[in-house]
């Protein structure tokens, strides 16, 4: 259930469609992901402003990951993803009841629908960052740049995570099942706001 009390589709068990690509599209954490509200889309709709997570047991909001509150990082929204939320009302988009859903039910949701549509184990929400990420450095995107959007204050630890990814299959490949369900799930969604 979205917080304007309609239901969000789920296709084939999918839950919280919308949180999977605001994690591929613009690099988000699974807690970052799902204190996202409107009010957060800057610059009509092509920069995502970044201030909060949802903390781990849904109960309320923190600062982001090793930062105090009040500091915040932009990151860039593709056009498929504006479009996804541009029509969607105002508020948290999956605050229902004064709760986020928690951590460790997403991570478990998502877990157990990836695995019934054939994604590996080892494909966590957390790789969709990474193919975020994947994404841009094949675009050629400065490795300053992704750093600074993913929230990494030292880029030492970016080059340490992705400089390393030499031979592996990509994460954007073995993600793509996942994101083709959520897509039709919002595209039906979409269709009922």
């Amino acid at each position: 259930m979205l917080a304007n009390g309609s239901e969000e589709p789920a296709v084939s068990g999918v839950k919280h469609p919308l949180a999977i690509w605001l994690m591929r599209g613009s690099g988000l954490r699974i807690k970052e992901a799902l204190a996202v509200q409107k009010s957060c889309f800057r610059e009509n709709g092509t920069v995502l402003r970044v201030f909060e997570q949802a903390s781990r047991d849904g109960r309320k909001t923190r600062p982001l990951k090793h930062r105090k509150a009040g500091e915040y990082r932009d990151t860039p929204v593709p056009a498929y993803l504006w479009a996804m939320v541009n029509d969607l009302p105002d508020g948290y988009f999956f605050k229902v009841d004064g709760k986020f859903p928690t951590y460790s039910s997403y991570r478990h949701d998502f877990n157990l629908n990836a695995a019934k549509a054939g994604i590996p184990k080892a494909f966590t929400p957390h790789s969709l960052r990474h193919a975020f990420v994947s994404a841009m450095l094949a675009r050629n995107v400065p490795i300053s740049d992704v750093a600074t959007w993913l929230g990494h204050r030292n880029i030492n630890v970016t080059y340490a995570i992705y400089d390393s990814r030499e031979g592996r299959k990509e994460p954007w490949m073995v993600c793509y099942p996942i994101l083709y369900l959520c897509r039709h799930a919002l595209e039906l969604y979409l269709k009922d706001v």
